[in-house]
C-alpha cells in the first residue's frame, strides 16, 4: 500500500468514458470530442488538471508496439525488434497522474497541430534500449522523442516496470477498432474537492449519452489492486500468530512443571549449603538449556524448509526474502523471553522455600505452577 507506483495517487479521480464508434467514425472526431471532454473537465472549481488516456495502470489491459530507431540497419526479425507497452494520451495527462519529468517536456496543446511527430517514453525504455540521450532521436514512423518520463507500474509494484512508449492520442497511427471507444479521464484537483459529481454533469453537457463510469479515486484503484495479496497477508498473519501463540503457551507450561518439578532437589541443594541466588540461577539456567536444544535445531530445520520451499513463498513476499534476518531474530527471542517468563516464578518459589519444605515432595508449593 504504501509503496510508490510511480504515480501520485493523492488528490485524484478517473472514471471511465465510453463512445458508440459510428457516433463518431474517425479519428479526426472522436480527438475533437475527447478534446471537448478535458477542456470542460478543466475547467471544474477545483480541478488543477485534467488528462486522458487509452488504458490506466494497475487496469490489467495491454497493448504492445514494435519501435526502431532512424539511422539504424532495419531490423528483417520480428523477434529482435524492440518492444514497448503503447499508451495514447492526451496533453495534460502526465501532470493529472503526477508522473515525474526526466527530462525534455510532456505533450502540449501545440502539438496538436502533428500528432504523429512526438513521442514520450519512460525510463526503463531508455534503460533496455536505448544507449544515447534520448531526446531528440527520432523513431521509425513514430516522430522524435521530445520528453522522458519516470516508471509508472503498470501491473502493481509487485511487478517489475515495463518500457512504455506514450502517444497523443489521434496520431492516426493507432485506431482504436471495434464498436466502442473507451477511455479513461484523470482529475487532479485540489484536496476534498467533489469533482466527480460535476465532472458527470460536464460529461452531459458535452454529450447527452455520455456518463462517468466506475467513478474512483486512485487511491481506490490501489486499494483494490492489492486487495488480494492484503487477504493472503491476513491469514497467514492469522495462523502465524496462533501458531506463535500456541508454542509459546505449550513451551511456558512445559518449562514451568519441569522447574516445578525440580524443587524437591534443590532443597538437597540447599541442606548442602546452596544459597537462593544459587538456586535461581540453576533453575534459570535449566531453563536456558532447554531452550537452546529447542531453537538450535528449530533453526537448522528452518532454514533446510526453506531451501526446499522458498520457490512458493517467494511469490507471496514483497521487499523481504524467504531468509528475511529480522524473523530468524524476532521469533527466537520471542521462544527465549517465554522461556525465560515460565522459569521466573518456580525460580522465585524454590529460592523462598526452607530446606525442610523443599524436601517434601508432597508440599503443595512444590507441585503448584501456572499452567501446569
Amino acid at each position: 500500500m504504501s509503496a510508490p507506483p510511480g504515480y501520485e495517487p493523492q488528490n485524484a479521480a478517473a472514471f471511465e468514458v465510453q463512445i458508440a464508434a459510428d457516433r463518431y467514425p474517425d479519428t479526426a472526431g472522436q480527438t475533437a470530442l475527447f478534446d471537448r471532454i478535458r477542456e470542460s473537465l478543466a475547467a471544474i472549481p477545483g480541478v488543477t488538471h485534467a488528462g486522458i488516456v487509452d488504458t490506466l495502470p494497475l487496469s490489467g489491459e495491454r497493448a504492445i508496439i514494435g519501435f526502431q530507431r532512424i539511422g539504424e540497419e532495419p531490423i528483417t526479425d520480428p523477434n529482435q525488434v524492440p518492444r514497448a507497452l503503447l499508451r495514447r494520451v492526451s496533453p495534460g495527462y502526465f501532470r493529472a497522474m503526477g508522473i515525474p519529468l526526466r527530462g525534455g517536456r510532456v505533450f502540449e496543446e501545440s502539438d496538436r497541430a502533428n500528432p504523429a511527430a512526438v513521442s514520450i517514453i519512460n525510463e526503463s525504455l531508455v534503460q533496455r534500449y536505448l544507449s544515447d540521450p534520448p531526446v531528440g532521436l527520432e523513431l521509425r514512423g513514430m516522430g522524435q522523442i521530445v520528453g522522458v518520463v519516470g516508471d509508472v507500474y503498470e501491473d502493481g509494484v509487485d511487478s517489475p516496470t515495463e518500457p512504455i512508449l506514450y502517444r497523443l492520442d489521434g496520431d492516426g497511427l493507432m485506431p482504436g477498432g471495434g464498436d466502442v471507444i473507451r477511455r479513461s479521464v484523470v482529475l487532479r484537483h485540489a484536496p476534498g474537492a467533489p469533482v466527480l459529481d460535476a465532472a458527470a454533469a460536464r460529461l452531459r453537457e458535452v454529450d447527452g449519452e455520455l456518463a462517468a463510469l466506475n467513478p474512483r479515486t486512485l487511491e481506490d484503484r490501489i486499494r483494490e489492486s492489492v486487495a488480494q495479496p492484503r487477504l493472503y497477508a491476513l491469514l497467514m498473519g492469522a495462523f502465524a500468530l496462533a501458531a506463535a501463540l500456541l508454542a509459546a503457551w505449550g513451551v511456558f507450561g512445559v518449562v514451568g512443571f519441569q522447574a516445578n518439578a525440580r524443587i524437591p532437589a534443590h532443597g538437597v541443594r540447599m541442606a548442602f549449603g546452596a544459597t537462593p541466588a544459587d538456586i535461581r540461577r540453576l533453575v534459570l539456567g535449566d531453563a536456558l538449556r532447554i531452550a537452546a536444544l529447542g531453537l538450535v535445531p528449530g533453526l537448522l530445520l528452518a532454514f533446510v524448509l526453506i531451501r526446499v520451499a522458498g520457490s512458493e513463498l517467494s511469490p507471496l513476499l514483497f521487499e523481504v526474502t524467504p531468509v528475511d534476518p529480522a524473523v530468524y531474530v524476532l521469533v527466537p527471542l520471542l521462544l527465549f523471553l517465554v522461556v525465560l517468563a515460565a522459569s521466573l516464578q518456580p525460580a522465585a518459589t524454590a529460592a523462598r522455600l526452607n530446606v525442610v519444605q523443599a524436601l517434601r515432595s508432597e508440599h503443595p508449593r512444590a507441585r503448584r505452577s501456572w499452567f501446569a
